[in-house]
């Protein structure tokens, strides 16, 4: 199956990992909202970006990444990305792929028929 058209730019693996590392700094209550936030936030900056020529002034390029680190509170820093052996980076890594597949079948053509 290739890339369908959807709200979002390309996804790169390093947007996953980055916005993992920001749910692995939250606690564990709010990472399941603050990845749909994330999500949407990157959604529609890529539309303002795509309507207006420019990044937007929040959220940046529309990129998960972008989006991710704007999200990040004054003085905080994302953490190394942890081996994939720890526990509960891969929870953090698998709900944002949970939401990312959500995302793309919502915005696929072929779940709306």
């Amino acid at each position: 199956m290739g890339a369908v058209k959807r709200g979002l730019p390309p996804i790169l693996p390093q947007d996953c990992t980055v916005l993992a590392r920001l749910l692995l700094i939250r606690p564990e209550h709010e990472r399941d909202t603050l990845c749909h936030d994330v999500l949407k936030a990157a959604e529609r900056a890529h539309r303002y970006c795509s309507e207006t020529g420019t990044v937007h002034p929040r959220w940046g390029n529309g990129s998960l990444e972008a989006a991710t680190r704007s999200l990040l509170e004054m003085g905080e820093t994302l953490p190394v990305e942890p081996l994939w052996d720890d526990e509960e980076y891969l929870t953090c890594l698998l709900l944002v792929l949970h939401h990312l597949k959500a995302t793309l079948l919502r915005e696929s053509p072929a779940t709306k028929m």
